[in-house]
């Protein structure tokens, strides 16, 4: 099994797919303490949180390692910059 293929399986086990709505309690946390300007969410995954942020006016950078997760980021129309790495 490649590494893309137990994240991607992890991520379904957990319920973090791509349709996984943003967790209120973490929402909750990253906007009380995410000052910005500039963020850098490394292991973005499908981008759920950089377009959450990017859409609060943040200039946001998602970091990910799985290209699976950043093709899907893209086919969703996540909002921010992604980085493969």
């Amino acid at each position: 099994m490649k590494d893309s293929d137990y994240s991607v399986a992890k991520a379904q086990t957990y319920g973090w797919g791509p349709d996984a709505p943003p967790d209120a309690q973490k929402t909750s946390i990253l906007r009380r303490f995410v000052k910005g300007p500039a963020v850098l969410d490394v292991g973005s995954a499908t981008g759920t949180y950089v377009d959450l942020l990017s859409r609060d006016g943040l200039d946001v950078t998602g970091l990910e390692a799985v290209p699976e997760f950043l093709h899907e980021a893209e086919m969703r129309g996540r909002r921010g910059r992604f980085v493969q790495g």
